[in-house]
């Protein structure tokens, strides 16, 4: 039979399949959009990396849909007269909705002032749209503006055309029963209200929708696998108030000599070496939004006996490459040079040589912290427990990003993130 035969009694299959599909995601991201409204956390970003990565696959799905129209194209509308007209008008403003959608949300997230990549569902890279990081912050703020403009409208008409379309199919299906459904859906019987194939579009819209309004970060909370130490929950600290770090005097340094605390504090002190259960993590916010975090692995050497505090001494080193924040798009972030720069500088240091008591096992040590070849005074106090040649160490610390150029260039604006982190350490240790 001749493609142009084919043509009139339906549609091919691949614009079938691409139909469906496309309706499917829409529904979906949709109702992903209002879900991110009220997610928190860690939760909002993993369902924004989300709705990013679907709004993307509907942009080529559509781009694609397009391109088969002039290959294979459609069969002709059974209407005439102001029902073709508002039927070609409903089809043409789909296509442009669905192309300025996606187009727009890609101008909101190249123009943020959070320039967080996109991995497509946590794999393909997706580059942001050429020439925005180069823009001055103000034309960036313009092009975000109009970005989020067109793309919150732009929703509200998808609903107005949604109506219309499924107006229209019903209408051709029970009071024409043109067969004009059936060429989309094949199979399907005019003007029966029982058959299985609409009551199956029916029950994927629902489950679609449902599915959107739904969805939960799940496998992206806060983890951590550690190497030297295992991240687990942070216990509550004994002492709830965190002493905030001193931000002056800091020094920019291109490497730090490490020394042995336990050499420096001498064989009578008791040494200590940390064991699986340690965890170091931090807490922000990101837009109001708590974000809780840490880093999977560090290592130290502890000298440290309560009757011996003026020959105690600790230095713990950390790998910043094993940032973790809940979302592995956002980890890759802050591994960036705007961030942590873990290229050039993947090890912090902090080094306390001076350790006093401020209450029951309570104690104060205070001594510098290095991040990215800055280095700041910073107290940590902490509480200790100790039962035979095992010990616990519950700690808190407040230091500011800025000091040691966490959150560089446009992030260095508190608007968004703050500048004091909150710092929560749990060590568990055992006596050498």
């Amino acid at each position: 039979m001749p493609v142009e035969a084919k043509q009139r009694i339906g549609y091919s299959r691949v614009a079938i399949v691409l139909h469906w599909l496309i309706a499917a995601l829409l529904v979906f991201e949709v109702a992903l959009g209002l879900n991110m409204e009220d997610a928190k956390g860690a939760d909002k970003f993993a369902v924004f990396q989300l709705h990013k990565s679907v709004g993307i696959t509907m942009l080529l799905l559509v781009l694609l849909r397009i391109v088969w129209r002039f290959y294979r194209r459609p069969p002709p509308l059974n209407a005439s007269g102001w029902e073709r007209a508002l039927a070609h008008i409903v089809h043409g403003a789909f296509y442009l909705i669905l192309l300025a959608l996606p187009v727009s949300g890609w101008i909101i997230v190249s123009a943020s002032k959070i320039a967080v990549p996109t991995l497509l569902y946590g794999t393909i890279p997706w580059p942001h749209l050429p020439g925005f990081a180069a823009m001055a912050a103000t034309t960036k703020a313009t092009w975000y503006a109009g970005g989020a403009f067109v793309h919150t409208n732009l929703v509200n008409v998808i609903y107005l055309l949604f109506a219309l379309h499924i107006a229209g199919a019903l209408k051709h299906h029970f009071i024409d029963r043109d067969g004009e459904l059936a060429r989309m859906v094949p199979g399907t019987r005019t003007g029966s209200w029982t058959d299985p194939r609409l009551l199956l579009i029916g029950m994927t819209v629902v489950a679609a929708a449902l599915l959107g309004l739904g969805w939960q970060a799940g496998g992206s909370k806060v983890s951590g696998t550690a190497t030297t130490v295992s991240s687990t929950t942070v216990m509550p600290t004994q002492n709830p108030t965190p002493t905030p770090s001193a931000t002056v005097s800091a020094t920019t340094e291109a490497t730090e000599p490490a020394t042995d605390a336990s050499a420096t504090a001498g064989q009578d002190v008791s040494s200590w070496l940390i064991q699986p259960g340690s965890t170091l993590r931090f807490r922000t916010t990101w837009s109001g939004d708590a974000i809780a975090g840490g880093f999977s692995k560090f290592s130290g050497d502890i000298a440290f006996s309560p009757d011996q505090l003026d020959r105690s001494a600790v230095t713990i080193t950390i790998d910043t490459g094993t940032v973790f924040s809940g979302d592995s798009q956002r980890d890759d972030a802050l591994k960036g040079d705007d961030w942590f720069a873990t290229g050039a500088n993947r090890s912090a240091v902090f080094r306390a040589t001076r350790i006093r008591k401020t209450g029951t096992d309570r104690y104060v040590a205070t001594g510098t912290l290095r991040i990215k070849g800055v280095t700041a005074p910073v107290s940590v106090s902490f509480s200790v427990r100790i039962s035979g040649d095992d010990a616990t160490m519950q700690g808190s610390a407040t230091i500011n990003r800025l000091t040691y150029k966490i959150g560089e260039g446009e992030y260095a604006s508190t608007t968004e993130i703050p500048a004091l982190v909150n710092l929560d350490i749990v060590v568990k240790a055992r006596r050498k």
